[in-house]
């Protein structure tokens, strides 16, 4: 059997090689990496937990740059100290990227799953995937035409999530175990980083501030239980609940949601709940990202539908007026059924029962 190592650096892509290690662990086997709860749920044995590595926008990227080389020059050694057979980057792409281009000269063999979103930005980072990469895994179906138009054979096999949430059993006991009424529950979902709830939770927040039909409650990602406090207390909101340790359970049970961009547009979609998109982000970051984003959306709901389903609120338009507009149009009995509809259509194209299993088998094919 094969050892394999595997690096990632934010939660979305600790939740992916969770379930990646489960099925090699299944197989008999041995995984380690760097990674987080999930992957160490799993049973991959973890060299650096990714608390450390969260970073975002360009200037975070900046400030931390002394840190990050240290965590490179870290990750090169452990990666030395195991000699895996294989090595499976999982997104990530200003690190994996450096990552990929070091263990090529070492000789190793390269899996990029879920490789960085170049067909967003930075379009010349297709190059060091062709040189760096000996396999490259993408997770939607825009992703591999967009690849096949730039001369590079990737594998698609679905979206793991989109097998993980629609196979999941029913969770009865939600409510229960966070002392919640029977009223329809509210989620925010602010991020895992510490900018980004940073600057979008507030506004969420205020946003809901007198909705008291709803039970709010707000995910909290691993370190950022005293973020979300300090940010409720100053906010003056009755009663929030905060949700730790169980992210699907929320969304699972949730009646609607307000989302900051990332995977979790995705996951909230996968369970069919109505979303609110919205992004903000320091004036410099946003006028960098101005410049070099090229996609019309950035929630991954529209990108896969290449239309707009849900609503997406960038910047000076995530403020309290438009989030409360949204909120009473996507709870709309029509409005809902139409995003419903869109929904299904995103699943179809992401669902394939042996998502997993055939990921698996491409990447331990000799």
């Amino acid at each position: 059997m094969a050892h394999f190592f595997l690096v990632t650096g934010e939660s979305s892509g600790d939740r992916l090689g969770a379930i990646l290690a489960l099925e090699l662990i299944s197989q008999g086997h041995q995984v380690s990496g760097w990674g987080g709860k999930a992957m160490h749920k799993s049973g991959v044995t973890i060299h650096q937990d990714i608390e450390e590595l969260k970073v975002m926008g360009w200037t975070d990227v900046i400030s931390k740059i002394p840190k990050l080389s240290s965590l490179l020059s870290k990750c090169k050694k452990d990666i030395i100290a195991v000699q895996p057979d294989k090595l499976i980057l999982i997104d990530y792409g200003s690190f994996n990227l450096r990552i990929a281009q070091w263990a090529k000269k070492e000789g190793l063999y390269i899996t990029y799953y879920s490789p960085p979103k170049i067909w967003a930005s930075r379009p010349g980072r297709i190059n060091k995937l062709k040189v760096f990469c000996d396999q490259v895994i993408v997770l939607f179906p825009f992703e591999k035409k967009y690849f096949d138009s730039k001369g590079i054979d990737v594998g698609y096999f679905g979206h793991p999530f989109a097998n993980q949430i629609i196979e999941s059993k029913e969770n009865h006991s939600f409510r229960e175990k966070n002392e919640l009424d029977e009223k329809p529950i509210l989620a925010l979902l602010p991020g895992s980083r510490s900018a980004e709830i940073k600057n979008i939770l507030p506004i969420f927040l205020n946003a809901v501030k007198k909705l008291s039909k709803y039970n709010i409650c707000i995910s909290c990602a691993d370190g950022m239980s005293a973020s979300i406090e300090k940010i409720i207390k100053a906010s003056a909101i009755e009663n929030p609940t905060i949700v730790k340790d169980d992210y699907y359970g929320l969304i699972k049970n949730t009646t609607l949601a307000l989302v900051t961009s990332g995977t979790s547009t995705l996951e909230v979609a996968l369970y069919k709940v109505p979303q609110i998109v919205g992004y903000k982000t320091s004036k410099l970051n946003y006028q960098i990202a101005k410049r070099i984003i090229t996609t019309p959306f950035i929630s991954l709901v529209n990108l896969i539908a290449d239309k707009e389903v849900v609503p997406e609120l960038i910047q000076n338009q995530l403020n309290t007026t438009n989030l409360r507009e949204n909120i009473i149009r996507i709870s709309e009995a029509s409005t809902k059924l139409t995003m419903a509809q869109e929904y299904d259509t995103i699943i179809e194209k992401l669902y394939n029962k042996n998502c997993v299993k055939d990921s698996i088998a491409a990447i331990t094919k000799d």
